[in-house]
Parts: structure tokens; sequence; C-alpha cells
């Protein structure tokens, strides 16, 4: 709830076009999957947050050469939010703590330019200002197709456990 207190691991996260979802039809539904790297850091009470800006409800602004819409507390008037409950990080030996961790910078490898309305490029280099921004996402493994490996690279944990792989992508599945 402390934006002060929070980082952006991973900003523009690109819809994916493919499907028109119904809001009453699960089947419907589209699965991502994308692999974020956590701080090493000690952390009782933490969380993760999806932001979903909706950039279809503003119109000509969310057009690769749109004005475009902010968030948070900005210009985005209609974002989805997602959030897990909260949960204990614990780091390795050189880990610091929650309180003392400095914000590093969103990753480098990271692409600035995704496809917006009639596949021209929209510039998604700054964050929080968003547009209608778009990719191809893996039908076999709903991984994100245009991005580094890193990205798709199973982490292990709750997800790296087949067993509980499936229980856990049907429970938390993100829908657009």
């Amino acid at each position: 709830d402390d934006l002060d207190a929070s980082c952006v691991l991973l900003d523009h996260i690109p819809h994916n076009d493919c499907c028109r979802p119904s809001l009453y039809d699960e089947s419907t539904y589209t699965p991502y999957v994308i692999t974020i790297n956590i701080p090493n850091v000690n952390c009782e009470r933490c969380s993760l947050q999806l932001a979903n800006p909706m950039t279809d409800k503003i119109g000509g602004d969310g057009s690769p050469t749109g004005i475009g819409c902010t968030d948070p507390f900005g210009t985005c008037f209609s974002v989805y939010h997602s959030c897990t409950r909260p949960f204990r990080i614990l780091g390795n030996g050189e880990a610091v703590s929650r309180s003392d961790y400095q914000c590093e910078r969103l990753p480098g490898n990271w692409p600035e330019v995704w496809e917006g309305d009639n596949g021209v490029g929209v510039d998604a280099s700054v964050p929080g200002l968003y547009r209608r921004e778009s990719s191809i996402w893996s039908v076999v493994d709903f991984t994100l197709t245009a991005v580094p490996g890193d990205y798709a690279k199973d982490a292990g944990g709750i997800c790296g456990d087949e067993g509980l792989k499936q229980q856990y992508t049907q429970s938390t599945t993100l829908s657009s």
C-alpha cells in the first residue's frame, strides 16, 4: 500500500491480442506466464502487485502516437490490480533488509518498443506511461516470445513442481 516502499520489478508487459476472453467463460481466459527477479532482500511482509492499465479505454490517446496514460495515480482511469498475499522473502547471506534496499533500475534487456495499433511500433521506454502495447505469447507455455529466455525460465519453487504447477497455473491465471 505504501508507494514509497514499492519497487517496480518489470514494466510494460504487453497484451496478448490473440484472444477475446468472455467474462463468465473461463475457457476463453488467456494465461500469461513470466519470470521476474526478486531482489536480494529480507522482508517479513512483502507482496507482489500486478497493475494492468486498460489502454483500450483511452481512445486515440492509446495509439502509438497518442499521449498515453499514466499509472499509478495518473490518467489511466481504468486499472485492474491483482496482489499476492503477504509473504516472507529470505535473501542470501548478502541480502539487506527491505527498509535498506534501494530499488534498482528496470532490466536493461527488456524491450522498449512493442507492437501498437495496426502493427505500428509503440514506445514503451518511459516507466508508468502506457499506450496499447502487444506482442506474441506462446500457446504452448504461455510465455512472451519476444524477450530473452530469462523471462520464461522456470525459477523453481511452487512453479517448478509439476504436481503443483498445473494447480498454481489454474488458480493464478491472469486474464486480459
